[in-house]
C-alpha cells in the first residue's frame, strides 16, 4: 500500500472507517520474485500499515494481479503469515496476468491445513469468454453499458462485484512520461471521466468492507500477534 510511506494518510483512512489493507511495499510483480523475497516485501508491508493503522491487516491484493500460475505458490506464503483473504487472482487471458479458467465467483484455497479465501475482482461473460470489468483502466475504458452490465450479470446471480482503482486515475493533470503506445492507453485514457463514473457507481449501489463479508463467511481471524481492499 503506497500510504504506509505516509503514516498520517493511513490513520485518517481507518479514522473514517475503512478497511485498509495490503498491496505489497515495493510493488513488484510476484513472479518475478523468489520465495523469500516476496515473503520479506509482505511482511513489511503489513507491519509498516499495521503500525501506523493501529489494525489487523487481514487482505492482499497482489501488484499487477501477479499471481499467476508461476506464482501460485505466493496463497500459501500469505496464508502462513495470517492473511485471511486474497483478490489476486484474475480470471482472465492478459499479456501480464491472469489465470485463465480460474473460478470467477468466490472460493477458498485448501493449503495444507491453511485457508484462504479467494474475492475475484469483477469480470464479465460475453459470447462464451470471461472479460474484466468494473476496475481501473476497465472502468475507465470502457462504455458504462458494459459496467452496468457487469454489475447486472451479477446481480441476478447473487455474485460479489469486486470493484478497485488507483488514486492516480482520480487525477487528471498528472504528468505524462514517455512510454509505449499500449502502456499509454492504459495509464491515460479517460482519466477526467473517472471521477463521475464513480460517483454514478457509488450512488447506484452499496459497497462493504471486505472484512465484513469474509467475518459473515465464517472466516475468523488468527489471534493477535499472528502475521497475517473494499469490495
Amino acid at each position: 500500500m503506497g500510504g504506509a510511506a505516509v503514516p498520517g494518510i493511513v490513520r485518517e483512512v481507518v479514522s473514517r472507517g475503512h478497511e485498509v489493507a495490503c498491496h505489497s511495499y515495493w510493488h513488484r510483480a510476484i513472479y518475478k520474485l523468489s520465495p523469500d523475497e516476496f515473503r520479506k516485501d509482505t511482511r513489511l508491508a503489513k507491519d509498516v500499515i499495521e503500525q501506523a493503522g493501529g489494525v489487523q491487516v487481514k487482505g492482499y491484493r497482489a501488484p499487477t494481479w501477479s499471481i499467476t500460475k508461476q506464482s501460485i505458490w505466493a496463497l500459501h506464503i500469505l496464508a502462513e503469515e495470517g492473511f485471511l483473504y486474497d483478490s489476486s487472482v484474475y480470471p482472465i487471458r492478459h499479456d501480464l496476468y491472469g489465470i485463465p479458467g480460474a473460478r470467477r465467483v468466490p472460493y477458498t484455497h485448501d493449503l495444507g491445513g491453511l485457508r484462504l479465501r479467494e474475492y475475484p475482482p469483477a469480470t464479465l461473460r460475453m459470447s462464451g469468454m470471461t472479460l474484466p470489468a468494473a476496475g481501473g483502466g476497465y472502468l475507465r475504458v470502457f462504455p458504462m453499458w458494459y459496467t452496468q452490465r457487469a454489475f447486472s450479470s451479477a446481480e441476478k446471480n447473487g455474485e460479489f462485484v469486486v470493484v478497485y482503482f488507483h488514486p492516480w486515475e482520480l487525477d487528471p493533470e498528472q504528468p505524462r512520461i514517455s512510454a509505449k503506445l499500449r502502456s499509454r492507453f492504459r495509464h491515460y485514457t479517460n482519466l477526467g471521466r473517472m471521477e463521475s463514473r464513480l460517483g454514478d457507481l457509488l450512488s447506484r449501489y452499496c459497497f462493504r468492507p471486505f472484512e465484513d463479508v469474509v467475518l459473515a463467511e465464517g472466516m475468523q481471524p488468527k489471534s493477535a500477534g499472528a502475521e497475517t481492499q473494499s469490495s
